[in-house]
C-alpha cells in the first residue's frame, strides 16, 4: 500500500487549514486595531466616551469602522446616532450615519 498520496493529501489539507486560520486571526487583529484607532480619534476629537459609546463602536461592522477611519466628517452624525440608540445595539433601529447623511 502506497501511503505517499494519502500523506500528501493530508499535508495539503493541513497547510490550507493553517493558512485559513492564520488569515482569520490576522483579519480579526486588523479589525481590533481599526476599532482602537477610531476610538482614539473619537476621544481626541470629542473628549472621553461613555462605556456605552465604546461598546457601540466596538460592535460596528468592518465597513462602518473603515468609513469612520476614512471620513472624520461623519463623527458628529455618529455621536447623534449613538445618543439615539438604546443601551443594546439590537434595539437601535436607526441606521448608521453615512457621508450622505452629513452633507447639506
Amino acid at each position: 500500500m502506497n501511503l505517499t498520496p494519502v500523506y500528501e493529501k493530508w499535508r495539503q489539507e493541513t497547510l490550507e487549514e493553517g493558512l485559513q486560520q492564520g488569515l482569520q486571526q490576522g483579519l480579526q487583529q486588523g479589525l481590533q486595531h481599526e476599532k482602537t484607532l477610531v476610538l482614539r480619534q473619537l476621544t481626541r476629537r470629542i473628549g472621553s466616551l461613555s462605556s456605552n459609546s465604546i461598546a457601540q463602536v466596538k460592535a460596528l461592522a468592518l465597513s462602518q469602522i473603515e468609513l469612520l477611519g476614512e471620513d472624520h466628517s461623519i463623527f458628529p452624525a455618529l455621536m447623534i446616532w449613538m445618543d439615539g440608540c438604546d443601551r443594546s445595539l439590537e434595539k437601535c433601529d436607526r441606521h448608521f450615519p453615512s457621508p450622505k447623511m452629513t452633507e447639506g
